[in-house]
C-alpha cells in the first residue's frame, strides 16, 4: 500500500483546448450546413446572422479560447486553466451555438459575451503572476475586450431594437464579423508564424518575448486605426468620389495595416524557411488575407466573396493549422501535414476550390445557390477530413515521439 502510495501520481491540470477544439469543430459544421441545406430547404432562407454566429464566435472563438487558454500559462508563467473555467466556456459555447440555430439572436448574443468575459477574466484573475507582455499581448486583449463591448452590443440591440441608434449595432456587427480575427491574426499570428515559418520577418531578427514601449505605442495606434476603419466604413460617405468610397476607403485601410504588420510586401512575398508541407499552407493564409482586404478596397461591388476568400483559406485555415500544431505539441503525435501527403493534397485543394465556388456565387448571381452549396459540402467534407484526421487525439493518447 505504501508503494501504491508513493506511485500516484496526482491529478493533472485541464488542457482547455482538449474540450473547445472539439466544440469549435462541431460549430463549425453546423454553420457550413445551414448553407448545403438551403437548396433543399428553401422555407429556411438565408440564415445569414446564424451562419456568421457559429462560423465566428462558435468556430473561431472555440479555437481561440483552447489555445489561449491552454498558451497563456506557459507563455505567462500564469496558474493553469481552472476545470469550471474550461467546462463553463465550453458549455456556453454550446449553448450560445443552440441559441443561434434557433435563431435567438438576443440570447447567442449575450452568451457570446459571457464567453469572451470568462476568456477576460481568465487573464485579469491571475494578473499578478503577470511578469511580462509578450508581443501578442495587447492585440489579443482588444480583440477579446472590444468583443466583449461588440457583444453586449449586439444583445441589447437584438432585445430592444429601437433603444439604440443604428450605429453601434452595425459596427459591432462588422467588428464580430471580420475585425476580432484580424486582430488576433496581427497579434498571434504575427508572433507565432515567424517561429513556425522563418517568414513575415525580412530583417531577420527573432520576435523579442518582451513588448518594447515603442512595441507598444505602435500596436496601441494600429489598433487604434483597425477599429477606427468599421466607424469610417459607417460614416464616410458612400458616393464621394468613387461608388462604395467608405469600402474602399475602409478596406484599403485595413489592407495597409496588415501589410505593415507583416513585413510589407518583402514580407508578405518571402517563402517559408524549411519547405514542410505544412508551412507552405499556413504561409499562404496571410497572402490569402491581404489580397481579399485588397480586392474588398478595389472591388466592393463583390464584398462579401471577398470577405468568405479573407475567412476560408485565410482565418479557417489557420485556426485548423494552428490546432494541429497544439495537438502535435501537447499530444506527442505527428503532425498531420509535416510532409508532402495525400492529407495535404486533399486540404489545399479543396480550401482553394471552396473558396473558388463561395467567390463565384457572389460575382455570378445566377448560379448562387449552387454554388454556396457545393462550396458549403466541399467545407464540410473538409472539416470532418480534418475532424477524423487529427480531432481524435483530443480524447486518445498519440504514440509519443521519440
Amino acid at each position: 500500500m505504501a508503494n501504491l502510495k508513493h506511485t500516484a501520481s496526482p491529478q493533472k491540470p485541464v488542457e482547455p483546448y482538449r474540450l473547445l477544439f472539439p466544440v469549435g469543430t462541431l460549430l463549425a459544421l453546423a454553420g457550413i450546413t445551414l448553407w448545403a441545406l438551403q437548396p433543399f430547404f428553401p422555407q429556411i432562407g438565408f440564415p445569414m446572422r446564424q451562419h456568421a454566429w457559429l462560423m465566428v464566435q462558435g468556430f473561431i472563438l472555440s479555437f481561440a479560447g483552447g489555445f489561449l487558454l491552454t498558451m497563456l500559462p506557459n507563455v505567462l508563467g500564469l496558474p493553469s486553466a481552472k476545470r469550471v473555467e474550461v467546462r463553463a466556456l465550453t458549455f456556453t459555447l454550446l449553448l450560445g451555438g443552440l441559441s443561434a440555430l434557433s435563431a435567438l439572436e438576443a440570447l447567442s448574443q449575450l452568451l457570446s459575451a459571457i464567453a469572451f468575459a470568462i476568456i477576460l477574466l481568465f487573464v485579469v484573475s491571475r494578473r499578478k503572476h503577470i511578469r511580462m507582455l509578450p508581443p501578442p499581448f495587447l492585440f489579443v486583449f482588444s480583440a477579446i475586450g472590444f468583443g466583449l463591448i461588440s457583444t453586449i452590443t449586439l444583445a441589447i440591440d437584438a432585445a430592444w431594437p429601437s433603444l439604440l441608434p443604428m450605429w453601434p449595432g452595425w459596427i459591432a456587427r462588422r467588428y464580430i464579423s471580420e475585425g476580432m480575427a484580424l486582430l488576433l491574426v496581427m497579434g498571434v499570428g504575427a508572433f507565432l508564424l515567424p517561429k513556425f515559418l522563418g517568414a513575415f520577418n525580412p530583417n531577420g531578427k527573432a520576435p523579442k518575448l518582451q513588448l518594447t514601449l515603442n512595441q507598444i505605442v505602435s500596436q496601441l495606434v494600429l489598433i487604434a486605426l483597425l477599429i477606427g476603419s468599421y466607424f469610417v466604413e459607417y460614416f464616410f460617405p458612400s458616393d464621394w468620389l468613387l461608388e462604395y468610397s467608405n469600402t474602399r476607403l475602409a478596406y484599403g485601410i485595413r489592407f495597409i495595416l496588415f501589410m505593415l504588420q507583416f513585413g510589407g510586401l518583402a514580407g508578405i512575398l518571402k517563402a517559408p524557411k524549411g519547405g514542410a508541407a505544412w508551412q507552405y499552407l499556413l504561409w499562404s493564409t496571410i497572402p490569402s488575407i491581404s489580397l481579399g482586404l485588397l480586392l474588398s478596397a478595389l472591388l466592393p461591388q463583390y464584398l462579401v466573396g471577398w470577405q468568405h476568400l479573407i475567412f476560408i483559406p485565410g482565418f479557417m485555415a489557420m485556426t485548423l493549422l494552428i490546432g494541429s500544431r497544439v495537438l502535435s505539441a501537447h499530444r506527442g503525435a505527428p503532425l498531420l501535414l509535416a510532409t508532402n501527403s495525400i492529407s495535404l493534397s486533399v486540404i489545399i485543394g479543396g480550401i482553394g476550390i471552396a473558396s473558388l465556388f463561395r467567390v463565384l456565387a457572389t460575382v455570378h448571381s445566377e448560379w448562387r445557390i449552387w454554388s454556396l452549396t457545393f462550396a458549403a459540402i466541399l467545407a464540410i467534407s473538409l472539416i470532418i477530413f480534418w475532424g477524423f484526421k487529427v480531432l481524435y487525439l483530443c480524447w486518445f493518447d498519440a504514440p509519443q515521439k521519440k
